[in-house]
């Protein structure tokens, strides 16, 4: 409570880790700014750009003097920017924007909203908008069947959302995290690339409940040299990443919130998809083309079913990858 016997509202800090993204860092910063309700503090490193980077976030910190700017006298990357970025941050709620993506009209004002009146919710999350480098639209991620905006309980979080959407489904473009939460989950960890927010808000969301706004809050710049991007195309880094999920799923800080039969499931299924997904391009990679052309039309020559071929497939990518 304030002295004036009103209730203080929660604060928000927002921060921004940016790397070579002149083309889009102007626009990710003005959306910020301009927020029906701004954040209490907003933090922006730049980590050793050499494009004209840095100029353009130094005009934004002169005309707004809550801006806090720091520069990487080295390259750190995004992971270890964000680490750096999330220890400077005081607020009770933590944010954190992309250079190349933008948050959209009333997003702070309608989560935090939301915080306030559902403060056990370590987590709230939107819709997001996926862009591509031109700006246009190419998806959306949300969870279509949460139509009104409400909070989750942790039940409600695995049996009405991680049960019944896609493996990798992720909103953390369109999440604010309650500071707390985040820490005793163990924050971003860096191991797990560009999964670190996924698996924060997923255990955050298991053991303490969310909270969802059914609305475009976000639009999130799916680019080639993303991290996402690089992480997505590297399949043997991909299902590394799993396991490690997997393995912190079981371990005792949290196989009290990741039930075991969900955990089997979620990794068996992720990992059948990715190697489904890229065994070709990892086969054309390591072997060539003609292998790989090879490889199919003598099976198709024996006549072997899809799903043996596909059995052959992951023990072979299971070796490549070990």
């Amino acid at each position: 409570m304030t002295k004036e016997g009103v209730p203080s509202m929660s604060s928000l800090s927002v921060f921004l880790s940016n790397y070579n993204h002149a083309k889009y860092v102007a626009q990710a910063i003005e959306a910020i700014v301009t927020q029906s309700r701004p954040p209490d503090e907003f933090i922006i490193i730049d980590d050793a750009s050499t494009d004209n980077s840095v100029e353009i976030i130094q005009e934004f910190a002169h005309r707004y003097h809550f801006i806090d700017f720091a520069r990487n006298h080295r390259n750190m990357g995004a992971l270890a920017t964000a680490q750096k970025l999330l220890s400077k941050a005081t607020g009770e709620y933590i944010y954190g924007a992309g250079a190349d993506d933008y948050v959209l009209p009333g997003f702070f004002e309608t989560a935090m909203a939301m915080a306030e009146q559902y403060p056990q919710a370590g987590v709230i999350s939107g819709k997001v908008i996926v862009i591509d480098t031109n700006d246009n639209k190419i998806g959306v991620a949300e969870i279509p069947h949460w139509t009104t905006p409400r909070f989750a309980s942790p039940r409600q979080f695995l049996k009405d959302y991680l049960e019944k959407v896609a493996l990798d489904h992720s909103l953390s473009s369109a999440t604010i995290y309650k500071r707390t939460s985040l820490e005793e989950v163990g924050g971003f960890r860096p191991g797990l690339r560009a999964w670190s927010d996924t698996f924060a808000i997923r255990a955050i969301g298991l053991r303490y409940g969310a909270c969802y706004i059914p609305q475009p809050c976000t639009c999130f710049r799916l680019s080639p040299n993303s991290l996402t991007s690089s992480t997505i195309e590297d399949v043997r880094l991909m299902l590394k990443i799993i396991a490690r999920c997997a393995d912190l799923m079981r371990s005792t800080q949290f196989n009290l919130y990741f039930p075991r039969e969900y955990v089997v499931r979620w990794e068996q299924n992720y990992r059948s998809t990715i190697i489904h997904r890229n065994v070709g391009k990892l086969i054309i990679k390591e072997f060539g083309e003609d292998v790989w052309k090879r490889l199919y039309a003598l099976w198709s020559l024996f006549g072997a079913s899809q799903k043996k071929l596909n059995r052959l497939l992951f023990l072979l990518l299971k070796a490549l990858s070990a």
